[in-house]
């Protein structure tokens, strides 16, 4: 995976860092909290990176490393090929309980570049070790609803 701090200090590494930034602390940046209504995209105080842990580079944890060249790709929920953009804008509306960005605003370049620096040097269609959530072992008995699974 490459390393971001290996990024000079020019305006796409800048623009990789905020995208980095606004995984881990989408409420800071985007969040109903800003002070630039304008900037409110975000409906709650979460972050990305509640779901896509270590600012999606944990294998197994949601991982965004690897997926820039899978889109566009289809969506069962539009039943239509959407784009990277759409699906933020997916986790916007729905899991942040926002409104999308739009696909020009800086927020939204900067978190598709980050997911594209995430991707470097993965071809595009390969399917890389440990995307997804993983697998949980089922139970060999039945849940016991005092002391838990």
């Amino acid at each position: 995976m490459p390393e971001i701090g290996a990024l000079p200090r020019d305006a796409h590494g800048l623009q990789v860092r905020e995208g980095r930034d606004l995984i881990t602390a989408s409420y800071a940046h985007i969040g109903p909290n800003v002070q630039d209504e304008s900037k409110r995209y975000a409906g709650n105080n979460l972050a990305c990176s509640n779901c896509y842990l270590q600012a999606g580079t944990k294998k197994f944890g949601l991982p965004l490393f690897g997926l820039y060249g899978d889109f566009p790709q289809y969506s069962a929920r539009s039943g239509d090929d959407i784009s990277i953009e759409d699906r933020i804008n997916s986790c916007m509306t729905r899991s942040m309980n926002g409104r999308p960005l739009p696909t020009d605003a800086p927020e939204i370049l900067a978190l598709v570049a980050y997911i594209k620096f995430l991707s470097s040097g993965v071809p595009s269609g390969q399917r890389l070790p440990g995307l997804g959530t993983g697998r949980m072992q089922e139970l060999n008995r039945a849940a016991d609803p005092t002391r838990g699974p």
